[in-house]
């Protein structure tokens, strides 16, 4: 029987950090999305192109980094062991750039600014597919 999606953020771990011990896996709380946020996704992506001039569509580079840490923002609400690069204004604001726990939407913001776009596309494509979300669930203990 098919049911409605949960509410509930879903820990979960990307594929490439699977192979780690459980308490050296980053973990992402990721909503995911019903219709409406998907739409809601269409949306902030359509904002940042428009028609130009031959037919041609047009994109604004600034609006589709701001797309990206809005999507990023409304599905990841929590992360944990996320560990800044070298030389990024976070990594100097915690111990070796590792963040331990945090839901300040200041930092996630920053983590989408640092990540890998492989890394924030596979969030971007669980997030609407609920089996992969639960594919990927983290394991370990966490509060």
């Amino acid at each position: 029987m098919i049911k409605g999606v949960k509410r509930e953020a879903i820990p979960y771990v990307l594929e490439a950090d699977r192979s780690n011990e459980t308490e050296d896996q980053t973990v992402f709380f990721v909503k995911p999305k019903r219709g409406h946020e998907a739409n809601l996704t269409l949306k902030r992506y359509g904002s940042a192109s428009r028609d130009g001039r031959g037919g041609y569509r047009e994109f604004s580079v600034d609006k589709l980094d701001s797309a990206d840490i809005e999507e990023f923002k409304s599905i990841v609400i929590r992360v944990m062991r996320y560990q800044f690069s070298e030389g990024h204004i976070y990594y100097e604001k915690f111990e070796d750039g590792i963040v331990v726990d945090t839901q300040e939407q200041e930092v996630i913001s920053a983590i989408a600014r640092d990540m890998s776009s492989v890394y924030m596309s596979e969030l971007f494509d669980v997030a609407g597919d609920l089996h992969k979300l639960e594919e990927g669930k983290y394991l370990g203990k966490y509060k």
